[in-house]
């Protein structure tokens, strides 16, 4: 039984709310709302109340990041390259 609480107790924490959310990521509500609003953040609804799942806004997060101008350059002369291999 205690198993099952701390494994509960775990997806709890893994589930946030609007306020938790928008205190997390130090925005408002208001912003997490027009995010939603827009699509831009995922999100699950359950009748009128929002749900964000942690590991889906970490890997939100991760996905928006923008790369470093040698990572850029790595990619064109990837691409490059695998345009004169033909």
């Amino acid at each position: 039984m205690k198993k099952l609480t701390m494994s509960l107790g775990n997806c709890c924490r893994e589930i946030m709310l609007v306020p938790h959310l928008a205190k997390y990521l130090h925005q408002s509500p208001a912003a997490i709302y027009a995010l939603v609003h827009r699509g831009m953040i995922p999100y699950h609804k359950k009748g009128k109340r929002l749900y964000f799942l942690k590991s889906e806004i970490l890997a939100w997060i991760k996905e928006g990041k923008q790369k470093s101008d040698l990572e850029q350059q790595a990619e064109v002369y990837i691409k490059n390259r695998k345009i004169t291999k033909r």
